[in-house]
């Protein structure tokens, strides 16, 4: 398998990344969110409130970083790990998308209505005065855990992975 198909495995198959975000006084946050793959561009989306820390970070400065780890791939992965660490910019999806948004979140996180009803915050939350906003970070430049050099020499390396070549595999 290439380093593009492992990577994209890894986004579309995960569901919780950890992004880093830094308020205007200069204070890192890290949050841990539910997310959903975007190829084209090579984004994920996300939604949170809009006085969570991180929310009101990506107000302030659009960069972010983030990571997904999956311990859980025996039989997958020669260690049954795998992780891709990434940059980009985040933003407030608009009032305007969030019902296309909104539906293809609950599509892609809950496997029936019911389930989708127990969890999912009504639209209304996501719209002009709720207290819900989807997000969305495009991808700039994406890192794959290097698992040929860990067993090679048992250095802890990362592998930058061609965004393009990746995003042109097949679609999310």
């Amino acid at each position: 398998m290439s380093l593009e198909q492992r990577a994209y495995n890894l986004l579309k198959e995960s569901r919780f990344v950890t992004l880093a975000s830094c308020s205007k006084e200069g204070d890192v946050w890290a949050s841990t969110v539910n997310y959903i793959p975007v190829l084209k561009p090579v984004s994920l989306v996300w939604s949170s409130q809009r006085s969570a820390q991180h929310s009101q970070n990506i107000r302030n400065s659009k960069k972010i970083s983030g990571s997904i780890f999956r311990y859980d791939l025996q039989g997958i992965s020669p260690l049954g790990v795998d992780g891709v660490q990434f940059n980009g910019s985040a933003c407030e999806i608009s009032s305007s998308e969030s019902e296309e948004i909104y539906n293809y979140f609950r599509r892609c996180n809950f496997s029936n209505e019911s389930e989708s009803l127990r969890f999912m915050p009504p639209l209304e939350e996501f719209l002009e005065a709720g207290h819900r906003r989807f997000y969305r970070v495009k991808i700039q430049q994406l890192w794959l855990f290097d698992i040929d050099e860990w067993l090679d020499s048992k250095n802890d390396q990362r592998v930058l992975i061609d965004i393009d070549a990746m995003a042109g595999l097949r679609g999310f």
